[in-house]
This record gives structure tokens, sequence and C-alpha cells, in this order.
């Protein structure tokens, strides 16, 4: 439920506050019990706790951790569609020898195969979750399949981008049309029933020109260990202009809380648009 899912983040993230208050707290009634004369006790009172204000706030920022701010949005059937709308810098173009890949932050929420659909720019691609068509372009080091051997995770559960490629005509196209990427990810058979997928998203400006998100290249098997997601975080600058996000359910627009895990969810879908020049330059929107 999603009262449970926000226990699982926020607790582990408020255990070392408590040590450190329950410490300090007995180091400060032990000093003072020790300590002889009202003004000594004193002393000692607020030179113990001073320290425990600043490690206590300094706990807390593991609150701040960015995936511990992640929210998800589950997806059980073909009724419901998650949307971005990425806009694009004027005068954007794409050269014919650019790559340009769409990378989607999606995990099923079983084990069982889902047949995904993905619509860009008007186009729909559709394809089977843990296939070699979605995996092909990021899963590219040989050390890769090391993770699937540490946790009994299928691939479809496992953490990592859903990536496909562009073509540039079909983004110029788009630009040139509304100015902006539209992206709609959803379920292609409208015969099933779940349990569906889970796309990430995070509480973000959809006008950022920064986002700390999980890598498009880097993994770590520490990590991985730690939080069952392989990729670390980095922070990345964004070419576009704005992404907004929101469901569409039964086809209406649902924009005010994109997540039912607790509290109003608000922000951008992890789906992104990264393009490699000729050059080897990279851009991210």
């Amino acid at each position: 439920s999603a009262v449970s899912g926000w226990l699982v983040r926020f607790v582990p993230a408020m255990i070392p506050l408590g040590l450190t208050i329950a410490v300090l707290a007995a180091i400060t009634v032990i000093v003072m019990r020790l300590s002889v004369g009202p003004t000594s006790a004193t002393r000692s009172r607020w030179w113990l706790w001073a320290p425990c204000i600043v490690l206590s706030l300094t706990s807390i920022t593991g609150w701040t951790r960015p995936q511990l701010r992640e929210w998800s949005t589950p997806v059980p059937d073909a009724r419901t569609r998650l949307v971005a709308e990425i806009s694009l810098p004027p005068g954007f173009r794409a050269e014919a020898q650019d790559e340009i890949l769409l990378a989607v932050d999606l995990a099923s929420i079983g084990d069982s195969t889902v047949p995904l659909e993905v619509n860009v720019a008007g186009v729909a691609y559709r394809f089977n979750d843990g296939g070699s068509q979605i995996d092909k372009n990021y899963r590219i080091k040989g050390s890769y399949p090391a993770f699937d051997r540490i946790m009994d995770l299928k691939p479809q559960r496992m953490r990592w981008y859903r990536v496909m490629r562009i073509a540039p005509e079909a983004i110029n196209g788009a630009v040139m049309r509304d100015g902006k990427l539209t992206v709609i990810i959803g379920i292609s058979d409208s015969a099933y029933t779940g349990p569906g997928f889970r796309l990430f998203g995070d509480p973000v400006d959809p006008q950022a020109k920064a986002a700390t998100v999980p890598s498009f290249s880097h993994t770590s098997i520490e990590r991985f260990k730690e939080w069952g997601d392989r990729r670390v975080y980095e922070s990345y600058r964004l070419e576009s202009v704005a992404a907004r996000s929101y469901l569409l359910r039964g086809g209406i627009v649902v924009d005010d809380d994109l997540s039912p895990d607790a509290g109003i969810q608000k922000g951008r879908f992890r789906i992104y648009v990264t393009m490699t020049r000729a050059d080897f330059s990279r851009h991210y929107f």
C-alpha cells in the first residue's frame, strides 16, 4: 500500500536520527549526574546538546537523499496512460548522424511479462519488458549480468532504464509541428489485467535546468546490494525548456497528483531524451 511504501522509505532514514538523539541524551544525563554543582551541570548540559542538535540535523539529511524522494506510479491495465511532454529549445534540430535515445525508468510489478506500448511523436512502438529490444542499448557491458545473480530478480523487475532509439527525423518533425516531444507509455493489450508496471518520478520543478537522477551509464554493486538499484545518482544539465508529466485515465487528464504514494506527488516522470552528437558531445532533455 501507499502507507507501507512510505514507511519503508521513511523508517530507515530516521534510524540514524533516533540513535543519535538516544546516545547523546544518555551521555548528557550521565555527565550531569557526575558534575558537581548546578553551574557545571548547566555548562555540561549545553555543551553536549549543541553537538546533539548538529548531529541530529545531519542525520535528517538522510531523508533528502534522492532515492528516498522518488515516487512511483503503478499502471495495472490498459486504461491508464502516462504522458510526458518534453518542450525542446527553439531552433533545435537533430542531425542524421546523431544518436537519440529515449530512456524510461520503469519496472514490472510482478515477474510476468508486461506488453508495453510507447508512443513517441505519434508513432507507437510495442515491446515486451525484459526483452533485447529494450535493453540492447543500455546493457552494453559484459559485467551487467553479474547483478542478476546477486538477487533473485527476473529482468522485468530489475531497475534500469528501458531504452529505445528515436529517429532524428521523428523528433525534428515533432519539434516543427508542436515544439515538443510527446511520449505516452501504457499497456498495449486491453485484455491484460495486471499486475502491470511501475514508472518512477521525482519531485522536481518541470522547468528545472538540472536533474539528479539514476545514472544513464554508471553502476555500483554496493549500491545494488543496499537499495536494489544498480545505478548511482548523477546530476545532468537539462536543455529542455520544460517537461510536463500527467496521467490519462479514460481519456481524462490527471496532473494534480501523479502517484498514489503518501502525500501529493508532483514533478516529473523519469522519461528523458539523451542525444549524442557526431562530436561525441552529450545532451539531455
